[in-house]
């Protein structure tokens, strides 16, 4: 007789859960559109479902049961079913987090053309080119600036100006002749693969080495071995090259606040407009 009163009591609870057990239909949306791959999973139990392209689902749950509804992005929503549900209609709303002693710095804009010029006397990271001026600071591509200031004291050409002074740039004196003489760059480490730089001098552009430039008159050299900072010079810039300002070709008139500059370096030397 236990025996028995046992196997009914197991057979009725089979019953009664199989009578509880409803399937719940419906749709998830943000209020507007629907939202696919929402999380759909039942506390204490390993069902789960996910919502579909459209942000409908379908799940058999128990009566009684929690479901928890999640996606990333979007606050988690619990709800309790019941033996009355049947649809179930979500709305999930976006999660905001609340950010403690964050510090907002505005970004300064890029300077133009005119404030670039303005500080070219006393900024040495600056180099003029035939496409205006470039900040090394503050361009997307590589470039090595040397300003005189910095330049060795024992340099006696060119070649030993950038040798060990302009990262990304070689030169190569293959004999005494300083016309065969020139600058490479991007890795070649060889004289006899190594393929020559052009030369950019106060806006001109040169092929071959200026053996004839005194580098007592340069007072800024740069390197760009970047490709895609010399696109704007063509295919002869594919193998680097070097940027040259000389102090005689590259004075800047109205820079630093002076309106009119002493070129010739004369005393009185300056017209100010006011003659008759």
């Amino acid at each position: 007789m236990y025996r028995f009163n046992v196997i009914v009591l197991l057979f009725a609870s089979i019953i009664w859960g199989q009578q509880n057990e409803i399937t719940l239909t419906g749709k998830v949306t943000d209020g507007m559109a629907p939202i696919e791959d929402v999380n759909i999973s039942v506390s204490n139990s390993k069902n789960g479902t996910k919502t579909d392209a459209n942000g409908y689902y379908s799940i058999v749950v128990n009566e009684g049961t929690l479901i928890r509804y999640s996606h990333i992005g979007f606050e988690t929503v619990e709800i309790l079913a019941e033996d009355i549900s049947r649809t179930l209609n979500i709305v999930m709303v976006l999660e905001v987090n609340e950010l403690d002693n964050v510090t907002v710095t505005k970004t300064l804009p890029r300077k133009t053309q005119k404030e670039l010029f303005q500080e070219y006397n006393t900024n040495p990271n600056l180099i003029k080119t035939m496409f205006g001026i470039l900040d090394k600071e503050n361009i997307a591509t590589t470039l090595y600036v040397l300003d005189e200031e910095n330049f060795p004291p024992g340099a006696l050409d060119l070649i030993d100006l950038v040798n060990g002074n302009l990262p990304g740039a070689r030169g190569y004196k293959p004999d005494i002749d300083r016309q065969s003489w020139f600058v490479t760059m991007r890795g070649n480490q060889s004289i006899n693969f190594a393929t020559p730089s052009i030369y950019e001098i106060d806006g001109l552009i040169f092929e071959e080495f200026p053996y004839w430039l005194d580098i007592s008159n340069i007072k800024r050299i740069a390197a760009s071995p970047s490709l895609s900072g010399n696109v704007k010079y063509g295919g002869m810039a594919n193998t680097g090259i070097v940027i040259i300002n000389t102090k005689s070709g590259n004075f800047s008139p109205g820079a630093n606040g002076i309106e009119n500059y002493d070129q010739a370096k004369l005393r009185n030397n300056i017209y100010s407009n006011d003659a008759l």
